[in-house]
């Protein structure tokens, strides 16, 4: 219920009424005096309206649009987002990097990742591959900051460790380290919500996945992106990566949500959106001057609200339903991820569960509170 004193605004009704007391106030004082006076009065009625309100009605509503597009014609689509995409000669691009974008705080986390690819059943790659795809981790700020710095020491210092070289050796034809050169601002997630869309701001991540993609599309065709946070369960996930990157001309192919909904502020038609979005950790065609001005585009919508669920929020927008027809093909569904956010999982139920899944996202070993346990739908 909203409180009552809400509504209790003598210093806005001062302002209002700036004339002798005696005298008619202006109509549009009166007009506001008068809805804040009915809002004192029926508070109760208007939570109660608020409420229904956010249960059932959805702002993207079709028939506000139906009637646009009757008067002013159909959606249309950007052509930028269809024609001359090939941004250079993808014959003689490297078909595909492992990318794994991290801050100073993350090496922990990168550690235990790759603690299990010296293990032959959770290895990137089989034993009878030839290394063709790179690897590459990508720190967010430059190296002259120290923190990165020296977590950079310490990840070359981790990578030359026996048994794990000898697995990168086999499964890689490079391994390097590489700074997306953000400033400190620039590399802050706010983590303030944009509650109406359900949208997360992550300025910092969205800089750095950005800087990514302009960074390697210069020589590679297809980027895989594995946060530290993302695990194997099986071995050949990058022989499996290497096969999808084949799979037509997608933009992004990663994992759906593979846990229960949880309670969600949004209102409609956002909050089920959000259900719907593709993990950011997964495959990205890369050197796609299209797929740039899609990016531009949410960009401009969303602003720094979570890349991954942005572009779902955007495509699937009935504003944008042109956009959607154009578009819908270039975002794919992988099997070979699992995203279960921060339940809590066991990776035998994983494995019976999925059995093309390779990676799994999820994080609830390191989250400050208690995790849930994971629940397919």
């Amino acid at each position: 219920m909203v409180p009552a004193r809400f509504f209790q605004l003598p210093s806005l009704k001062r302002l209002l009424f700036v004339h002798p007391p005696k005298s008619r106030p202006p109509p549009v004082a009166a007009f506001l005096y008068t809805v804040l006076h009915f809002c004192r009065r029926r508070r109760a009625t208007l939570s109660f309206i608020f409420l229904l309100t956010w249960v059932f009605l959805d702002l993207d509503a079709y028939p506000v649009w139906w009637l646009s597009w009757l008067l002013y014609g159909p959606p249309t689509a950007d052509e930028a987002l269809s024609h001359n995409c090939t941004k250079t000669d993808r014959a003689a691009l490297r078909p595909l990097v492992v990318v794994v974008p991290l801050i100073a705080s993350q090496l922990l986390r990168v550690d235990d990742a790759l603690a299990r690819w010296v293990s032959p059943s959770l290895a990137p790659c089989s034993h009878s591959h030839q290394p063709v795809a790179h690897l590459s981790f990508f720190l967010d700020r430059a190296m002259s900051d120290e923190p990165t710095a020296r977590s950079a020491r310490e990840l070359r210092s981790m990578l030359q460790r026996p048994r794990l070289a000898a697995v990168l050796h086999r499964c890689f034809a490079h391994v390097s380290i590489a700074f997306a050169n953000l400033s400190r601002e620039q590399s802050t997630n706010s983590h303030s919500m944009d509650l109406v869309h359900n949208l997360v701001i992550t300025g910092g991540s969205n800089n750095q996945f950005e800087s990514a993609i302009h960074y390697y599309e210069k020589r590679f065709s297809h980027m895989l992106l594995v946060e530290p946070d993302v695990y194997s369960i099986r071995a050949g996930w990058v022989e499996q990566a290497l096969e999808e990157a084949k799979y037509g001309t997608f933009w992004q192919r990663g994992a759906t949500m593979r846990y229960a909904p949880r309670f969600n502020i949004g209102f409609a038609p956002f909050r089920a959106r959000y259900q719907r979005h593709i993990n950011g950790n997964g495959l990205y065609r890369l050197s796609d001057r299209c797929f740039d001005h899609y990016r531009y585009l949410v960009r401009k919508r969303y602003g720094s609200a979570a890349y991954d669920v942005a572009m779902c929020q955007y495509r699937l927008s009935i504003e944008n339903l042109a956009v959607y027809q154009a578009t819908a093909h270039r975002f794919q569904v992988s099997p070979m991820i699992v995203a279960v956010g921060v339940t809590r999982v066991d990776e035998d139920d994983l494995r019976n569960q999925f059995e093309e899944a390779l990676l799994v996202h999820g994080k609830a070993k390191y989250v400050p509170f208690p995790a849930l346990n994971v629940m397919q739908y």
